[in-house]
């Protein structure tokens, strides 16, 4: 349940009855949160707290479910499948891991994929290449379906509050275009070393808009941004109001739709 309270530990979390001692760490500290603020605020130890009642086997089958860990089946275009472990080779680590961005790595075009069946009421689409701006529209194809619309309705109110009260307020709190979307700060394991590197990472944002029937989704990522702006919230949310006003300045047919939803 999304109203649901956790405890975030005031930002730092000894993991309890592990073999070796594992901290998790949050950007900010936060006592006790909902999930919606866990989203919004995107609180590792929330997040971790929140895997382990929901528990390994669920949290892959929906992994899988939304095409993460598959090669995206695309059209005369070659689609990384990214990496997600088979449940098989899941340790007690996994289940503290994955749900924070850690022990998989996903590419840019299934995230894309998983938000617009987060957008659509939950059917994941075949994705399409078009040469150019203005190339004829076709059909999309729908693949499967992957979540409840109710569901994913109390998930898309939690992105909101993303924007209004969370991690993409700074940027997008001026904005009178209702959006939604969820950042992410990615550590990037350095192979030398064999652990998550303190200094090298992946900021990206995953955007959503208009939120009455949206139109179109962008995602935006930055590898190993400067380190002032190592923060999504500093980076790719930044990047994504600018890309988000060009489409609407752009797209005569969209900012009539985005207005009439403002009105």
């Amino acid at each position: 349940k999304f109203d649901d309270k956790y405890f975030c530990e005031k930002g730092k979390y000894k993991i309890p009855n592990l073999r070796k001692k594992r901290y998790i760490q949050d950007h900010d500290p936060h006592d006790t949160l909902t999930v919606n603020e866990i989203l919004a605020h995107s609180s590792n130890i929330g997040l971790v707290k929140i895997s382990n009642k929901i528990g390994m086997e669920n949290i892959f089958n929906t992994f899988k479910e939304f095409g993460f860990g598959q090669k995206p089946m695309i059209d005369n275009y070659f689609a990384a499948p990214g990496l997600m472990k088979d449940l098989s080779k899941w340790n007690e680590h996994s289940l503290i891991s994955i749900p924070i961005g850690q022990e998989l790595r996903v590419t840019n075009l299934q995230i894309a994929l998983a938000y617009s069946a987060i957008a659509n009421g939950g059917y994941l689409l075949k994705p399409k290449l078009f040469n150019q701006v203005g190339s004829k529209k076709e059909s999309s194809k729908i693949l499967r379906k992957v979540a409840k619309e109710s569901d994913l309705t109390k998930l898309v109110e939690s992105l909101k509050l993303v924007v209004s009260n969370g991690t993409a307020t700074q940027a997008l709190e001026n904005q009178s275009i209702c959006s939604y979307g969820k950042t992410g700060t990615a550590q990037v394991y350095d192979k030398q070393e064999m652990r998550y590197s303190d200094s090298l990472f992946i900021s990206t944002y995953a955007g959503v808009f208009p939120c009455d029937k949206p139109k179109l989704v962008c995602v935006v990522s930055f590898i190993n941004p400067e380190t002032d702006k190592k923060w999504a919230s500093q980076s790719a949310v930044p990047a994504f109001r600018e890309i988000l006003n060009r489409v609407i300045n752009r797209d005569q047919n969209l900012s009539m739709d985005i207005a009439h939803e403002i009105r």
